[in-house]
């Protein structure tokens, strides 16, 4: 995840889903400003802005997710980690409402068994390059961006 989300030093980062600790753990590894850790099912209350949010082991799109995206503010980079298959209707939604908060340009990566989609501010609007170089990995059938 840090990899493909481009994580840096001077980022705030806030990780959302059932098994967060050893998300956290990596995080407070590689270095960051602050990294805030939201275990599904707990009530989302508003936050501190994040610079990079983090979904993960998702295999479903569910309200949780949709609720918490809704409140997100403008982070600049959002990391879903797909497990399983994904429902792609509901994965395109979630992507046009990241695109909404100026999140449009989309990548994907092969992780092992999983799947890292991301989302997040064109290059032209941040002030360096974010996410690593990595080839396309179609999902389940989706085109290429």
């Amino acid at each position: 995840m840090i990899a493909a989300s481009g994580v840096r030093a001077s980022d705030r980062v806030l990780v959302f889903g059932y098994d967060i600790l050893g998300y956290l753990d990596g995080l407070a590894r590689h270095g960051t400003a602050a990294a805030t850790g939201l275990y599904a099912g707990q009530p989302c209350h508003p936050h501190e802005p994040v610079d990079v949010v983090w979904f993960t082991c998702v295999s479903d799109i569910d309200a949780e997710v949709t609720q918490l995206t809704r409140g997100l503010g403008s982070p600049r980079l959002v990391a879903i980690e797909l497990m399983g298959q994904a429902d792609l209707v509901q994965l395109r939604r979630l992507l046009c409402r990241l695109r909404d908060k100026g999140l449009s340009q989309t990548s994907y990566y092969k992780v092992g068994y999983r799947c890292i989609v991301t989302a997040q501010k064109p290059s032209s609007v941040r002030s360096t390059a974010v996410a690593p170089a990595v080839s396309f990995i179609p999902l389940h059938g989706a085109a290429a961006p």
